[in-house]
């Protein structure tokens, strides 16, 4: 928690974010920072940025072109932090993220990342698993993914057949839902609660993802 408190450091981060997203600024941004006004460890000179928090827009945005784009945007850009730069916002909720619409292209939403002080990085192989799981997730195969999650884990020979079986059924589940889930209603955290809760349950260790 200490490195957001220290604004030397999201001031670096919004620079990094701002270079990494350069070519796709005209949907996805960062507050800039203003260069000629140093930043200190407590003041942060940044733009102003409008828009409404991604709850609230979701909430009054009933139009279905533009709900799938601002979900098109969110994903691809998380994916580019991810797997593209290796460079991640390690703070994203609906509290950090704004949404307005394009005054001069009607119906294309820009979204706006905010509060960048938490930031984190991959080793290889944490990226490597991260990968393989999300593939599954995305191929909707929720067995799959039990069974990576099972195949990683640090004490992987050390899990019996019905802690297997058992995870498997109730991770299918797990996963299935949020699959099913409006993005605007999906609780990452609540999520990963709840397979952290599954892993103790069934005594399975979970490798980074």
């Amino acid at each position: 928690m200490l490195l957001q408190t220290n604004l030397v450091i999201e001031t670096k981060n919004l620079q990094i974010f701002e270079r990494n997203f350069e070519k796709y600024k005209s949907n996805i941004r960062f507050p800039h920072v203003d260069p000629s006004l140093p930043s200190t460890k407590d003041i942060l000179f940044q733009t102003y940025e409008n828009g409404q928090l991604l709850n609230d827009f979701m909430d009054t945005c009933k139009d279905s072109k533009i709900r799938k784009k601002l979900a098109y945007l969110g994903v691809n850009a998380y994916l580019k932090m991810l797997f593209v730069d290796n460079f991640i916002h390690a703070d994203l909720h609906p509290g950090n993220i704004l949404v307005h619409l394009d005054e001069k292209s009607p119906g294309e939403p820009i979204i706006i990342f905010l509060d960048v002080g938490l930031t984190s990085s991959l080793s290889r192989s944490d990226k490597k698993n991260f990968y393989d799981l999300f593939r599954a997730i995305a191929n909707y195969d929720s067995t799959e993914a039990a069974t990576l999650i099972i195949e990683r884990a640090p004490n992987a020979k050390e899990i019996d057949e019905q802690s297997k079986i058992g995870f498997r059924k109730e991770m299918a589940v797990l996963i299935e839902g949020v699959i099913r889930t409006p993005l605007k209603q999906v609780e990452v955290g609540l999520v990963l609660r709840n397979v952290l809760d599954l892993g103790k349950k069934y005594h399975i260790k979970l490798e980074s993802y």
